[in-house]
């Protein structure tokens, strides 16, 4: 019976080469992936869709490639690049979008999903992609529209906030004093460093991106001259970026670390930290955060890292715009995501005051709104909408609006409007 209530919390982690997923197991407490079935990379479904026009089904990863290789079936591969850039094709004489396809690669991943775990009903997806941003959250929440998903139970995060699910929810003794994350595959060479700050009760979690891309390519492995080149090189970086304290971590992922070339590096840095290998971080990460996010009532982990909001935007609201303040947008949250309105009521003085304060200085600051363009009420009957609509992490509108009252005022279309840096305000 109480198998009946648990639905699904999905990770997925997606890039142009190839896809994880994972789902929580409420009977282990834990995130656990769904393998491919193949020997040499358990985790990792390829990133491509098979469509055999004779029996007129889909395949995805390798039973698409096998399928193609043997029969001939038509394969779509570079799905992501493809959504964002609104391509077409034409199958069975029918145009379909990009958006199509992924649905119907995501939809049998899920499939899969619910075969391993056992339960069909799904309380959140979050997906880890490399690049995110409000386009691509909104192309993401048309894909799993397409699969009857609603948008509100799809979140987009980034690899760097996957990376500081994963390792907030290791035992604390692990990241007390930092970690680092290497990452080489296909895409790039990367460093992700997670460091704390503030106070032990009330920490912030930093995390910082290097790229050294230009450095390293999985393409030259291959050579043994160069993988010894490469050995020495990721131990400069890791000397020029290295974590003090003595609880730190340091993981290590990606398809270029996938064989054990890189010994000197690891018994550097075997002397200072403990350290981890393994290929499905980014996918547990995000299962976690839709774990946290199913299960916390709209608390997080104050995570600070690009593409998020660094302060807190309320509006000082109230009778005679008392000293209550109601939060419009809140900090460390994904830009994209950080959008947000409420009303309250003029009384005496057309006035009204934004306070945005800083998640990182504790800093507040007041910015009035002269709001004597709105019309003459009755004491009370002025109703004010105000919305904060995020244009980049660090950029926001801050819209007034007359709202009108009920039945008795129409909206007059009186407004302010002003644009605000918060960078000035951090």
């Amino acid at each position: 019976m109480e198998k009946q209530k648990q639905k699904l919390i999905i990770g997925i982690d997606y890039t142009n080469e190839y896809c994880q997923i994972c789902y929580f197991s409420h009977r282990h407490q834990k995130p656990q992936s769904v393998v491919t079935g193949a020997a040499m990379a358990r985790y990792s479904f390829p990133a491509c869709l098979g469509y055999d026009e004779e029996k007129e089904t889909w395949l995805i990863g390798e039973a698409a490639q096998r399928s193609a290789a043997a029969n001939g079936t038509l394969l779509y591969k570079n799905l992501l690049s493809g959504l964002t850039n609104g391509e077409k094709c034409t199958i069975n004489g029918r145009q379909c979008g990009y958006d199509q396809l992924l649905a119907v690669y995501f939809g049998k991943l899920i499939e899969l999903t619910q075969i391993s775990s056992g339960l069909m009903g799904i309380e959140n997806i979050t997906v880890s992609l490399r690049k995110t941003g409000l386009e691509i959250k909104k192309a993401m929440g048309g894909v799993f529209k397409l699969l009857k998903i609603p948008a509100e139970k799809v979140r987009v995060i980034s690899g760097a906030e996957s990376f500081a699910y994963y390792v907030l929810n290791e035992k604390s003794e692990l990241w007390r004093d930092g970690a680092m994350l290497f990452d080489f595959g296909r895409d790039g060479f990367f460093v992700k460093q997670l460091t704390l700050s503030g106070t032990r009760k009330e920490p912030l979690f930093y995390v910082n991106e290097h790229s050294f891309s230009l450095e390293f390519s999985v393409r030259d492995l291959g050579s043994s001259l160069i993988r010894s080149d490469y050995d020495q090189r990721i131990g400069e970086v890791y000397e020029s970026l290295k974590l003090e304290g003595e609880n730190t971590s340091v993981y290590f992922t990606g398809e270029g670390f996938a064989d054990l070339w890189f010994t000197d590096t690891l018994g550097k840095i075997s002397k200072d930290n403990r350290v981890f290998r393994g290929n499905n971080i980014y996918v547990r990460g995000a299962c976690l955060a839709g774990l946290i996010r199913s299960r916390s009532e709209g608390r997080d982990y104050p995570i600070i890292c690009k593409g998020r909001t660094r302060a807190s935007v309320s509006v000082v609201a109230g009778e005679a715009l008392k000293s209550e303040e109601v939060e419009i947008s809140g900090a460390a949250v994904d830009w994209y995501d950080a959008s947000g309105s409420a009303i309250f009521t003029l009384s005496g003085a057309k006035n009204a005051t934004i306070a945005v304060t800083s998640i990182i200085s504790h800093q507040k600051s007041m910015i009035d709104f002269d709001l004597s363009s709105f019309p003459d009420r009755t004491e009370g009957m002025v109703r004010v909408v105000v919305s904060v609509k995020y244009l980049n992490e660090s950029e926001c509108e801050i819209r007034m609006s007359d709202a009108g009252f009920g039945e008795f005022f129409e909206p007059t279309g009186a407004e302010v409007i002003k644009k605000l840096n918060l960078e000035g305000y951090i």
